[in-house]
């Protein structure tokens, strides 16, 4: 049996491709590799070592980009590739943990064609100027469903983005990422970060899922169960940080 500080020595990271024109492509974390996905699509979260660690972005057997990075134990990470085909970035953002009975929501700006823009929930700004590989602060907010909205800096012309049906819960944090541009719509992938579940929540069968994975439908029922009771960081490959 490990020891404890080993055993516990590890980083959880997802990986969001958000290169328009790109095939599908993977990410390898030191020695663990996540699962190749397409334009637009994010993989789950892996357990990787934690500590300093190389990042790989490969499709086809090729290397596209690489970076280093420093992973603290215990936390969890979202790796987007984003950019041009010729010039991909991998940018490493902290994901922020919930707090319980609070629902928390950030944007990340992953589409590099597009400049900078306000992002707004249900017609409150969560972000202002957000910019290509730029995350903002989490918002606190109510939890429901709310129509995600990118326009242009203090709000100037119709939305460049409209899209409803964004579930934020209650003891979740969220991230939407902004991806797009090259040729591909522009559009929101809405990801769950973690999920915090009440304490003395009841037993409710579905075993890992009510835990701090998440899954998309599973917020959704606790927002519309909710609506019925109420009615209603990182290290960018030029070395820039954000933090969750």
């Amino acid at each position: 049996m490990l020891p404890v500080s080993e055993a516990a020595a590890d980083a959880d990271v997802r990986f969001v491709h958000a290169v328009p024109g790109a095939p599908a492509a993977s990410l390898t974390v030191g020695g663990a590799s996540l699962p190749a996905v397409g334009f637009g699509s994010a993989t789950g979260y892996t357990a990787v070592d934690s500590g300093d660690v190389t990042l790989r972005l490969g499709s086809d057997g090729d290397t596209i980009a690489d970076s280093a990075d420093t992973l603290a134990d215990g936390s969890r990470y979202t790796v987007v590739a984003a950019g041009t085909t010729r010039s991909p970035d991998l940018t490493v953002y902290r994901d922020g943990r919930p707090a319980g009975g609070q629902a928390r929501i950030r944007a990340i700006g992953a589409a590099s064609e597009l400049g900078d823009v306000d992002v707004d929930l249900g017609g409150e700004t969560i972000a202002s100027n957000l910019g290509f590989g730029a995350a903002s602060d989490y918002a606190s907010v109510d939890p429901g469903s709310y129509s995600l909205e990118a326009t242009r800096p203090g709000g100037g012309g119709s939305a460049i983005v409209s899209q409803p049906g964004a579930v934020v819960a209650a003891g979740s944090s969220t991230t939407a990422v902004l991806l797009g541009s090259g040729g591909e719509r522009t559009r929101f992938l809405v990801l769950n970060d973690s999920t915090v579940t009440p304490a003395g929540a009841p037993a409710t069968g579905l075993g890992g899922l009510t835990g701090e994975q998440g899954a998309p439908w599973l917020l959704a029922l606790m927002a519309a169960l909710l609506a019925g009771a109420v009615g209603g960081g990182a290290h960018r490959f030029s070395g820039r940080r954000r933090a969750g």
